[in-house]
């Protein structure tokens, strides 16, 4: 009890300086962390850097996609216009920097919060776990960015329940630059609207009048590009592929019942299977994955309690495995602790901000989900949760210390447990350079493309593919020397390269010079 007591009164002593220590310690493991993984570049990276590389070039009309949103490849573009000779870093540097507005959105949400310093150090602990572990800081994605945006509204919308002074005009341009970096941020957004209207009709409507103002000329660019009127495709195509469970990447040539695309893809053989898809986006790293709308475009979109139910258990299969993850068992079993030691007093802000993060959680619940997706809202909820408990300052302080332990558990693990990722892609890059292979060769993939960070390095286009599901083809040298020649002559293609599913790479044929040479890694 003596140290309990010597806790207390220094996390009295030093409260002022409590939650800045805690937002440092937190951007100190986000950057360990992006450091041991300074190499991964993830599926979607590749698309997404794709587009920033368009807009770098001047390719403006790359932002347009209708299965990746544009704001995180254009600020993906700043950070490659500005380190020009090493996009790895910038990319890098860009995703941290989006980590530490998501960790300065937090900390300016517990401000309008009112915590106490021992509540504090409880939902710090909270947002570590999420950020670090669910999240990830390396990760090639628009996550952080959104959950920028859902701090920094939750206080302005605290703000506008407790009848301060707040700006509608800019809670109307967050929720508009939220949509241009995930459009499944929309739905959220309308619900700070809904709650906007609830309190001040007059502010809300200022505030929907920003919205339209950032989002209007993107939605109107999208929808001439698309020939119809639309704010993405990101809602179909995800129901296409998560519930309808058509194939990723979309090598798919329609059936009876889900219709027949308006953009095929082309088949040129059929024993084995060879596709071809050098057309429209001749840019792409891989086509396929760079917009999977175009390809699946034409699909009849089949709603069925059946179809639901099996995507709600997938999906529910996702939210069990963040739950048996030991830092989350910890922290929900000392949560649901406190509680029952606690008297729970429920207020507006409670509900309103309770409202938002359950609604995200459970936005994907009925198509799909990944941990990442739900991190900001699982933040959301803590914060909201946090200050409605009333317990003895003896048993906060308690909590604090155990909450306190867990975290630095979660901090060991990501600072000496976490592997580090080698740069096996950047080694196959420079082997293909060494080969002869330029910078916007053509190239076909014998096996799974999907997982092609190589190609992009070279600035190369994946113009054609044999799946080779099996790995039949790959162990079949003759064969795969036939399959490459025929390859090579029909298509005018720079090298075949094989790929398996455990991501193990290896040229089969390179034809450099009306030349071909065998090469092996």
């Amino acid at each position: 009890m003596d140290f309990m007591r010597a806790f207390q009164r220094a996390a009295f002593r030093y409260r002022a300086y409590i939650p800045q220590l805690l937002l440092y310690l937190t951007l100190f493991i986000g950057a360990i962390q992006l450091w041991t993984q300074f190499y991964e570049i993830g599926v979607d990276g590749v698309s997404y850097r794709d587009m920033a590389q368009g807009v770098v070039q001047g390719r403006w009309s790359d932002l347009l996609n209708g299965c990746w949103s544009p704001g995180y490849p254009a600020a993906l573009s700043a950070g490659i216009l500005v380190i020009t000779q090493h996009e790895q870093l910038a990319v890098k540097l860009i995703n941290y920097l989006l980590f530490a507005l998501a960790c300065i959105g937090f900390s300016f949400l517990l401000k309008k919060q009112r915590l106490s310093v021992l509540q504090t150090i409880v939902c710090w602990t909270w947002w570590q776990f999420i950020s670090i572990s669910l999240m990830n800081v390396q990760r090639d994605s628009p996550d952080f960015a959104v959950a920028a945006i859902v701090f920094f509204l939750a206080g302005l919308l605290i703000d506008a329940m407790r009848d301060r002074a707040y700006q509608p005009i800019l809670m109307g341009a967050l929720i508009g630059v939220g949509y241009l970096f995930k459009a499944s941020f929309l739905p959220i957004g309308l619900l700070v609207l809904l709650s906007l209207f609830w309190r001040n009709r007059r502010s809300a409507w200022i505030a929907t009048v920003s919205l339209v103002a950032i989002v209007a000329p993107y939605v109107i660019s999208l929808s001439a590009y698309k020939g119809r009127v639309t704010i993405g495709d990101n809602g179909w195509l995800n129901w296409a592929i998560h519930v309808q469970r058509l194939p990723v990447p979309p090598i798919w040539y329609g059936d009876p019942i889900n219709g027949y695309p308006k953009h095929p893809i082309q088949r040129i053989g059929t024993n084995p299977e060879i596709v071809t898809f050098r057309d429209p986006f001749v840019h792409a790293t891989y086509p396929l994955a760079y917009d999977a709308s175009y390809w699946l475009e034409g699909v009849r979109s089949r709603i069925s309690m059946p179809l639901i139910l099996l995507a709600v258990h997938r999906s529910a299969v996702y939210y069990y495995g963040v739950l048996i993850q030991p830092v989350t068992l910890a922290l929900i079993v000392l949560t649901l602790c406190l509680l029952a030691l606690a008297r729970f007093r429920i207020d507006r802000i409670f509900l309103t901000l309770g409202a938002l993060g359950i609604t995200g959680v459970l936005l994907f619940l009925p198509v799909h989900m990944e941990p990442r997706y739900i991190g900001a809202y699982l933040a959301l909820i803590s914060v909201a949760f946090i200050p409605c408990v009333q317990v003895r300052r003896r048993y906060l302080g308690i909590a604090a210390i155990l909450f306190t332990l867990v975290g630095t558990y979660q901090t060991w693990r990501t600072l000496v447990r976490s592997p580090r990722i080698d740069d096996a892609n950047f080694r196959f890059a420079k082997q293909l350079r060494g080969l002869g292979i330029h910078s916007g060769d053509s190239i076909a993939i014998v096996g799974d493309a999907y997982f092609s960070a190589w190609a992009h390095l070279d600035s190369l286009h994946i113009a054609a593919q044999v799946p080779d599901k099996d790995e039949m083809l790959q162990r079949n040298p003759k064969e795969l020397k036939a399959i490459s020649s025929k390859l090579e002559h029909d298509l005018s293609l720079a090298a075949v390269i094989s790929q398996s599913g455990d991501r193990k790479m290896k040229v089969v044929d390179v034809a450099v010079n009306d030349r071909s040479v065998m090469a092996a890694n």
